[in-house]
């Protein structure tokens, strides 16, 4: 690893240490000193309260994206802390860790900024234009963008609908389509039954629909076709299914037209 790299791997790693540690030591200086409730501690208690409800957040999917955003009640129950110290140097050497934790958290969280990434990796980067906005993103995302246009474009007429599953809802915002139904981000612990989502589909005269089949964090639970048999058996019967290479798609999508080519 390089020194950064390195640094930011052991931020991280000790930010999910601190989810755990930070509320405990905030819960256990709280009890000894017994006043939980009044003004003064009422902000740290309510700052140890809400990072442990927010640490399964985190610890559900460990990585850097789900730990920055859990981690809001821990950067400020740990700013709170020294103030539950009644010694001075006690509270100049918390107030010294704390300052720590949140210098070693800025250089993980800004470290994987977009602004950053494009820094560090200019010629990686493209323009791309989204409903009058002007974003840089990896040029592997931008030539995605550009391929899913492609293909919604000699597919769908306008006013037919499109169906991006298991997990691309940005997808509807670059093609400018709405969603046909209500079901944004696949994971099976909300959507809707088979049988709605077909009917959504049916109702809004959908044309094409692109399926990715990638599995998050390798789990093939978390597929479409396991996910949603019923939709995905839909699907096969009542699309023709296409090359994704046509439109310069990866090779993860799964192309479905209405109806065929020309």
């Amino acid at each position: 690893m390089g020194p950064l790299t390195a640094w930011r791997t052991l931020a991280v790693g000790a930010g999910f240490l601190l989810l755990v540690a930070v509320p405990v030591a905030g819960a256990v200086l709280l009890a000894r000193r017994g006043r939980a409730a009044d003004p003064e501690s009422a902000p740290l208690a309510a700052a140890v309260v809400t990072t442990a409800v927010y640490a399964h957040y985190a610890f559900s999917r460990p990585d850097l994206v789900h730990l920055a955003e859990a981690a809001q009640p821990l950067v400020l129950a740990g700013l709170l802390l020294p103030t539950a110290l009644s010694a001075p140097w006690a509270r100049r050497a918390g107030a010294a860790v704390a300052g720590g934790v949140v210098g070693l958290s800025a250089l993980a969280v800004l470290s994987l900024h977009p602004f950053a990434e494009r820094l560090r990796h200019p010629d990686d980067h493209r323009r791309v234009e989204i409903l009058g906005s002007t974003l840089w993103t990896p040029a592997a995302e931008a030539e995605e963008i550009a391929a899913v246009r492609r293909a919604v474009a000699a597919l769908a007429r306008p006013g037919e609908g499109v169906f991006l599953a298991p997990h691309r809802p940005g997808l509807y915002l670059a093609v400018d389509r709405p969603s046909p139904v209500k079901t944004l981000y696949f994971l099976g612990v909300k959507d809707e039954p088979d049988r709605r989502l077909i009917e959504g589909l049916e109702a809004r005269r959908v044309a094409v629909a692109l399926i990715t089949t990638t599995a998050i964090d390798g789990r093939a639970a978390s597929t479409l076709p396991v996910r949603h048999p019923a939709l995905y058996r839909y699907l096969n019967r009542r699309f023709h299914r296409l090359p994704p290479a046509d439109w310069g798609l990866p090779p993860y999508y799964e192309v479905y037209a209405r109806r065929p080519r020309g």
